[in-house]
């Protein structure tokens, strides 16, 4: 209550931006529910990225984010408006800075793994990738595309035995077969502490 010694400014600017988020996204009228400043103007800028026009909708977002620039979420925003319009590239470079300020967010994880395009990457960044989001085998080890993206991974970085351990996995949830019976062997072989939590 904002009359309450207990009100806490910082958490309610972050629920206004989430709430004028979320009505952006289910297209309600900001106007029935009476969204203030500067929370109109992050609905504005979504509503407008969700109608088509980009340069209006980042021109808002780009002078939230210069003046709330402790919210990263308006970074996050920013990432998944150039992501809806089939900028990777860049959307990856923002997606990086929410990653970086917090490590633990998932979401950004996953949408830098989904869409970079390594091919370009020397050995240590693609070594840097692989372990800096190696979390993500074993929180989302039903998520195919995560699969496939450490295959290719493992691959340019010669890791045989996550190759081989990747490809039989992905196999056994695509058509449901056992596990290729090498496993057992990489198991009892590997020095990899990774890798033998991965198999077990």
């Amino acid at each position: 209550k904002s009359n309450s010694k207990f009100f806490d400014k910082q958490m309610n600017s972050t629920f206004n931006f989430i709430k004028a988020k979320f009505l952006a996204y289910s297209e309600n009228n900001y106007e029935s529910i009476s969204l203030q400043q500067p929370y109109k103007d992050y609905y504005n800028s979504i509503v407008y990225s969700k109608n088509g026009d980009l340069k209006k909708s980042l021109s808002i977002l780009n002078k939230l984010i210069s003046k709330y620039s402790e919210n990263i979420y308006l970074i996050e925003t920013k990432a998944d408006i150039l992501q809806s319009y089939g900028y990777k590239k860049e959307s990856v470079k923002f997606y990086k800075k929410v990653f970086k300020k917090l490590p633990s967010n998932q979401y950004a994880q996953i949408r830098i793994i989904n869409n970079i395009n390594f091919e370009n990457y020397s050995r240590n960044e693609i070594n840097e990738l692989f372990y800096n989001h190696i979390n993500l085998l074993f929180d989302f080890p039903f998520n195919k595309n995560i699969i496939s993206k450490f295959v290719n991974l493992s691959s340019k970085l010669n890791k045989t035995d996550w190759v081989v351990v990747l490809v039989s996995y992905n196999k056994k949830l695509t058509d449901n077969n056992l596990l290729d019976e090498n496993i057992d062997d990489i198991y009892k072989k590997t020095n990899d502490k990774l890798l033998k939590k991965f198999i077990k």
